[in-house]
């Protein structure tokens, strides 16, 4: 349980959290249409979506560590 939580928390969240950044760096050009800009932002909602999940399973996973 204790490596599964470390996986979750790390390995998950990492290329997550690289990915989160990519759409940062598009969406500082001006270079993006509106529906680029459309779908830049579907993307956010659903890392936004997958990290509150990536969340609660860790929480889950900590708690039957302790």
């Amino acid at each position: 349980m204790a490596e599964f939580a470390f996986l979750n928390a790390h390995k998950l969240r990492g290329p997550l959290t690289r990915m989160v950044g990519l759409m940062n760096v598009l969406n500082l050009g001006n270079s993006l249409n509106q529906e680029q800009k459309h779908y830049l932002q579907l993307m956010r909602l659903s890392s936004e979506e997958l990290d509150e999940i990536i969340k609660v399973i860790n929480q889950k996973l900590e708690e039957e560590v302790e």
